[in-house]
């Protein structure tokens, strides 16, 4: 007895939180997200003179590694080769699989990677002459 009309007054204020935290910001659909994510990281390996991207993160098992998958499909129909490593600062193998590695973008799961996991990763990165070509933060 009125189910409907509770759960749209609950969802009431949720709206108006969420409206007022991104207020004058572009809302993106899910598949226009990716097709965004996709068209940076391609603009960025043509820029680095690159034909081979790493997409690389902390706990990509969360959610973040089927975003990978995606932009893995797209960018090798673009002749771009991705190399996805998950765990990098944690796993000894998937770290020397960066020895080749010239790009890498970062891609971390909100909620689930730490900020100084983001910052050791750059960190590594640079020691190593790697180029962040930037970033991608999975909801």
């Amino acid at each position: 007895m009125g189910g409907r009309k509770d759960s749209q007054k609950k969802l009431l204020p949720d709206r108006w939180v969420d409206n007022l935290r991104n207020h004058g910001k572009r809302k993106f659909t899910p598949a226009q997200s990716m097709e965004l994510a996709v068209a940076a990281v391609k603009i960025a390996a043509v820029k680095n003179g690159l034909d081979y991207v790493c997409l690389m993160g902390c706990n990509l098992a969360e959610g973040a590694d089927n975003v990978c998958e995606s932009i893995k499909q797209v960018l090798e129909k673009e002749q771009i080769a991705v190399t996805i490593l998950d765990n990098v600062l944690y796993n000894a193998e998937a770290m020397e699989k960066l020895e080749n590695e010239k790009g890498v973008v970062l891609v971390e799961k909100a909620g689930s990677t730490l900020y100084n996991e983001v910052a050791k990763e750059i960190e590594l990165l640079t020691r190593q002459d790697i180029a962040v070509l930037g970033g991608i933060v999975v909801e």
